[in-house]
């Protein structure tokens, strides 16, 4: 059974995203915690050239991933073609 995901928009520069009722992940209270959760396994990984990032959420993983300048190449691992689907209605900043 495919995941149920709902994407609340019209807020300015905040998107939030329920899967199967619960939240995953947002882009105003877990902002940090998203950005902290690229930045730290970055700063000790011995190279950071190829990155994966499982689960996309709302994207804002591989947003920070995108900012470090030797990074080459990132992977994001999906299952949930919903959540990959909610991405392009989230608000941007």
């Amino acid at each position: 059974m495919e995941k149920q995901v709902y994407k609340v928009a019209n807020v300015p520069h905040y998107s939030l995203i329920i899967v199967n009722g619960k939240s995953d992940s947002s882009t105003g209270g877990d902002i940090v915690t998203l950005r902290l959760m690229a930045h730290i396994p970055a700063l000790f990984a011995k190279s950071r050239k190829n990155v994966l990032i499982i689960g996309l959420g709302t994207g804002v993983s591989a947003g920070e991933m995108a900012l470090y300048p030797d990074v080459e190449a990132i992977d994001v691992a999906e299952i949930s073609s919903s959540v990959i689907k909610a991405l392009p209605l989230q608000t941007r900043s």
